[in-house]
């Protein structure tokens, strides 16, 4: 970003600027301070309202009127603000500057969850609709230890076994008509298996007499001995509405404008993860939790830094659990500061009702 020279309009360079626009009312600009300053336009159009410096431009075009300043690092107080207002930082022109401002949300908050299966593992499936199994294991076995039966089958379901051929398949359920292809008559012992329904043929267990599907998508079951869930589908009811405020750092490259830090004002207001990690849930005990009418602002070298107030004229202070600060780098820092509307998707605001701008 370009640096402008600070000293293009003399009459706009200062060492303190206030304005608290006790002034008539006016159309399109903020008109004469009582010190005689003059704003500089950006971005929308301000007029002199009420006492307050009012922006009927649209929010999401972030209004904004500053002043030139002779150092860099200023303290910006804002009062009588609201969700909506901000202070404008290192204006370089129109389509690029930093901001800060309040906004707010409305959001669903203090839900009951509620969870649905949608997956069983279904380790004791009494009754199945066909054959969705995707995890076959053994219910029950018989006999001793033996070797050259399958570890691991698949596509099938085994109705009978029989001891005598060392656990090999007598029926068959479903689409599969034979597990052994060679059967060696005088030693009872399968030489060949079925490689689509076996998928390993050394193991050291008993023989299986009855199957069980392990892991089987939802509804193939028609009745169930137990039941354990592989997958959760959750929900939430009951719910009630919150509105939290939070405090937003704006930065604009030629015109397309970014949000780089966000911190949350309403000191109830928590952000959960729901059991199963599906959902994102928001709590607010309290409901009435104060918000933002009033704030600081502080430049420091190539940093910004904010106090917020929930009164008018920053006598109670609104302790925020994450530090508001930010430090941008490589840009270059222009000494220009002033005022700003910007969006906010729950009561929007679009007054100022004073700043002052003083050495940091």
């Amino acid at each position: 970003m370009r640096k402008p020279s600070p000293f293009s309009a003399l009459s706009s360079i200062r060492k303190f600027f206030a304005d608290n626009f006790e002034r008539g009312n006016t159309s399109n600009d903020l008109g004469i301070t009582s010190t005689g300053s003059r704003w500089d336009q950006w971005r929308g159009i301000f007029k002199v309202q009420a006492s307050k410096a009012i922006s009927d431009s649209s929010p999401s075009s972030y209004p904004m009127a500053t002043v030139n300043m002779p150092f860099q690092d200023v303290e910006i107080s804002l009062k009588d603000i609201d969700s909506g207002a901000g202070a404008a930082l290192w204006v370089t022109d129109s389509g690029d500057w930093w901001g800060i401002g309040l906004q707010q949300e409305e959001v669903d908050c203090n839900c009951e969850q509620g969870t649905e299966c949608n997956r069983w593992n279904a380790r004791n499936c009494a009754q199945w609709n066909g054959q969705q199994c995707f995890r076959w294991g053994c219910r029950t076995w018989t006999g001793s230890n033996s070797t050259g039966q399958c570890t691991r089958w698949s596509g099938g379901n085994c109705r009978q076994f029989v001891q005598s051929g060392g656990g090999n398949c007598r029926a068959v359920s479903g689409f599969v008509t034979s597990i052994c292809i060679a059967w060696n008559a005088l030693r009872f012992s399968c030489v060949q298996w079925n490689t689509r329904i076996c998928q390993a043929t050394s193991w050291n267990a008993n023989t299986c007499t009855s199957f069980v599907c392990q892991a089987a998508n939802a509804g193939n079951c028609r009745s169930f001995n137990s039941q354990t869930c592989n997958r959760w589908f959750e929900f939430t009811t009951n719910c009630e509405t919150c509105y939290p405020q939070y405090i937003r750092i704006f930065r604009s490259v030629n015109s397309t404008v970014s949000t780089v830090f966000s911190a949350v004002i309403t000191r109830t207001f928590q952000v959960i993860s729901s059991t199963y990690g599906s959902l994102t849930l928001f709590i607010q005990p309290d409901r009435e939790a104060p918000r933002a009418r009033s704030m600081k602002v502080k430049t420091t070298s190539d940093s910004v830094s904010a106090d917020v107030f929930s009164d008018s004229a920053h006598n109670q202070q609104i302790i925020v659990d994450e530090t508001i600060t930010y430090g941008p780098t490589g840009v270059e820092i222009p000494t220009t500061y002033g005022i700003m509307v910007n969006p906010s998707s729950y009561n929007q605001n679009n007054y100022i009702g004073e700043i002052n701008i003083d050495k940091n």
